[in-house]
């Protein structure tokens, strides 16, 4: 299996992104959002917004710890499409990081990449925090559409 964060990191490099942080601070009007008990979803955002068929895509899921207490966090989600009655997945790098500790009031950046079909894709964002129970918990979820250009 292919290391997955080194293929995200591999296209944010080709977009010359690597290592900048960069997310984007405006939702998209249409996102659907379930907010969280210990998480807030700061953003999740395609970069570019509106991408060609075939073009590389970089997701930015953007949490912040909302509590006074330090906790372990994973993503999860994915890409899909609907084509006639069909709905059809898309091959994505997978979260990098994969999960992050989180202490009181950060925010940590996920990222994942795709190559855009041609269709508009559905995204979802989804935040788990680990319990005591040694279970993960879901949290919360963002969904939005990423227009093909």
């Amino acid at each position: 299996m292919a290391n997955k964060g080194a293929i995200a990191l591999g296209i944010s490099a080709a977009l010359g992104l690597a290592g900048l942080g960069i997310y984007f601070a405006t939702r998209p009007a249409e996102a659907k959002e379930t907010s969280g008990e210990y998480t807030d979803i700061v953003e999740l955002s395609p970069f570019p917004a509106k991408p060609s068929a075939g073009e590389g895509v970089i997701v930015s899921l953007v949490v912040k710890n909302i509590t006074k207490n330090a906790f372990k966090v994973r993503t999860g989600g994915g890409a899909s499409y609907i084509a006639g009655t069909q709905n059809y997945l898309v091959s994505t790098s997978g979260w990098d990081p994969s999960y992050a500790d989180m202490q009181p009031g950060q925010t940590v950046l996920f990222r994942t990449a795709f190559t855009m079909p041609q269709h508009q894709v559905t995204m979802e964002g989804t935040v788990y925090w680990l319990g005591s129970d040694g279970q993960y918990h879901k949290d919360g979820d963002i969904t939005i559409v990423i227009p093909l250009a």
